[in-house]
């Protein structure tokens, strides 16, 4: 069995109508579909809607849909399944939702990781061949678009109940594979509690963990008997002159009851689509990256500086967006706010977002509201 696994994709203003026409050299390149060609499954993250209808929801960030004809592009460069677990899933409510899933099941193109209730969110899909049974779980982190026992949308990663549906998943299957929409958008490594929530992944049977949402290449980790990637990078998605999101991954599995390899190919964002790149340059990078994170405590001193850099940009977020309050930080150099959040505020803030029971009642309250 050989499965390819492609990262974030969804059309855009510059490629729809090639999504629309079915021009799938245009859109992934003449190499890109021969090797589809030579694979028995392409699965890729669904980043938005297919509806021209519905509500936007609300939420912060971007709202993500486009036609639903556009699902003829899916199938013209082999699409045969879709992780829907993602943040944007639920961008035009459940009309959205509905519209998506009715055209993804006219294309004869599979999905999971997302659905009209909680069970049909997490099923996860598996695949036979040969033999061979490979299990997909696709789930993703909590922003806006979560199912509840109320409302569809996607299958939002509890620590409570996923960990043990991966662990349930991989002792009906031969080989496990879980897509796992979070960490931190434009960073390329993982975050502390990002490397511990994959190597319970990993810990449950996964054998492979793929991270995707944060648009960039990130590293690679080898843990225990799995595979952790913390950062796919795009596939087909927003145009980008930015290296940093004009590079993806595609996961090359070749799979038989004894073995599990992987491989990678690169493909680079051009104006329209993309295509397979040979810039050697990029995959050494993520390979220092990868080595990095095998230092003592890198991971927490790389994200501490991080934090370092951009806690103001969130801070503002905890004042209401308030835009006097970020003139006058950015005109000060940062010294107002350290005055503004004195260190009781700043600790009560860290308690709310920490302790479980405040951060239960903090998130249901604004919802509620």
């Amino acid at each position: 069995m050989r499965i390819l696994i492609a990262g974030d994709t969804f059309p855009n203003d510059s490629n729809s109508h090639l999504f629309c026409e079915l021009k799938a050299v245009e859109l992934v390149g003449a190499n890109f579909i021969n090797l589809v060609r030579e694979c028995d499954e392409l699965i890729c993250n669904l980043e938005g809607v297919l509806t021209l209808r519905g509500v936007a929801a609300k939420k912060t960030g971007p709202i993500i849909s486009a036609a639903p004809q556009t699902v003829n592009g899916l199938c013209a460069i082999g699409v045969t399944s879709v992780s829907l677990a993602n943040n944007h899933i639920m961008d035009k409510g459940a009309i959205g939702l509905r519209s998506t899933l009715n055209h993804l099941d006219a294309a004869n193109i599979k999905y999971f990781g997302a659905g009209l209730g909680k069970e049909s969110a997490k099923k996860p899909r598996i695949i036979t061949h040969e033999g061979v049974r490979v299990g997909v779980y696709s789930c993703t982190e909590n922003e806006f678009s979560s199912c509840t026992e109320s409302r569809p949308g996607a299958n939002g990663f509890d620590p409570l109940t996923s960990l043990d549906e991966i662990g349930e998943l991989s002792a009906k299957v031969d080989f496990t594979i879980v897509i796992y929409h979070g960490g931190k958008e434009r960073y390329e490594y993982p975050t502390p509690n990002l490397q511990k929530r994959c190597r319970r992944m990993i810990d449950k049977g996964a054998n492979l963990v793929l991270c995707q949402h944060s648009h960039v290449i990130g590293c690679e980790e080898i843990f225990n008997h799995g595979t952790i990637l913390y950062g796919q990078g795009n596939f087909l998605f927003k145009n980008s002159e930015d290296e940093l999101t004009k590079y993806g991954l595609i996961i090359d599995l070749s799979i038989n009851l004894k073995r599990f390899d992987i491989r990678y190919h690169l493909v680079e964002q051009t104006s329209k689509g993309v295509i397979l790149s040979n810039n050697d340059n990029i995959l050494e990078k993520m390979k220092n990256r990868s080595d990095r994170i095998k230092e003592p405590n890198f991971i927490e001193d790389h994200f501490d500086l991080y934090v370092k850099k951009n806690l103001d940009n969130y801070l503002v977020s905890l004042a209401g967006s308030n835009i006097v309050l970020k003139i006058l930080n950015k005109i000060s150099r940062g010294a107002f706010f350290k005055y503004f959040y004195s260190e009781m505020m700043l600790l009560r803030i860290g308690n709310i977002v920490e302790c479980e029971s405040h951060n239960e009642i903090v998130v249901h309250g604004c919802k509620k509201r």
